[in-house]
């Protein structure tokens, strides 16, 4: 299993942690996958990267998935679910069939710990 996400575009080889990830964004073709201070743009979908790390991400949105880590609460701003991260000063939405989900994982998390 990999421990690394790699970004090869633009001649340049850079990898991030799985560990750093806070959230990924689809855009098109490409995903931009967001830790402290790097934005690495990959081919990989969404749905590849949440099939392959089932532990690691959490589906917020039909373009975005959160490292499950990173997100600390879920709440309702303007009649839309919204997802705070640690460590990422952008509030995500979450969709109205995900944010079930989340919540789900959140009080899960609180319950284990």
């Amino acid at each position: 299993m990999r421990t690394h996400i790699e970004d090869f575009s633009r001649g340049n080889r850079r990898k991030v942690p799985l560990a750093d990830i806070s959230h990924c964004i689809a855009d098109s073709k490409w995903v931009e996958v967001h830790a402290p201070g790097v934005v690495l743009l990959i081919e990989q979908s969404l749905t590849s990267l949440e099939a392959e790390f089932p532990d690691k991400f959490v589906r917020l949105h039909r373009n975005c998935i959160a490292s499950r880590d990173h997100v600390e609460r879920v709440f309702m701003r303007n009649g839309a679910a919204r997802a705070e991260l640690r460590g990422v000063s952008l509030v995500l939405s979450v969709s109205r069939r995900q944010a079930p989900t989340v919540r789900r994982m959140l009080r899960e998390r609180r319950t284990k710990a």
